[in-house]
């Protein structure tokens, strides 16, 4: 048996350096959902993208979230595209500060894991908890 891990998802932001109109954006795109009801500070609007196959919130205050990336090479060149098309319809976009602030992998392993122990020796690398869901066999 050999042990194997896989990249789920990949969560990016992307600051667009500009308020955006979210309203004009739901109206001038056939690949958006915007619901105007929803209070400011969680309104969104979400558009998909085929290729690569991700989802991005997109603020009013010019934040981008794009997820559903299968890499952090593919999350940027998504990021790029959902930026691209919003450039391409009229709005002064640009692709600044891009951060991977997730990633989901999946790794199957026939040892013992020992959360503490992998939290204490990679939380140097990286601000965040590793998160273990255990499934037996």
């Amino acid at each position: 048996k050999e042990p194997y891990n896989n990249v789920v998802n990949v969560v990016s932001v992307v600051d667009l350096g500009c308020r955006l109109d979210l309203g004009a954006i739901g109206k001038a795109l056939w690949n958006t959902q915007y619901n105007p009801k929803v209070p400011e500070p969680t309104a969104g609007l979400i558009m998909r993208i085929r290729k690569p196959r991700t989802t991005a919130n997109i603020y009013s205050t010019g934040k981008m979230i794009c997820t559903a990336a299968c890499s952090i090479e593919e999350s940027r060149q998504a990021a790029r595209r959902h930026a691209r098309i919003l450039q391409k319809a009229g709005f002064p976009v640009r692709f600044l500060n891009f951060r991977v602030i997730n990633c989901v992998c999946m790794v199957k392993t026939f040892l013992r894991v020992h959360q503490n122990l992998l939290e204490s020796k990679f939380m140097h690398f990286c601000n965040c908890f590793i998160f273990i869901t255990l499934k037996s066999i």
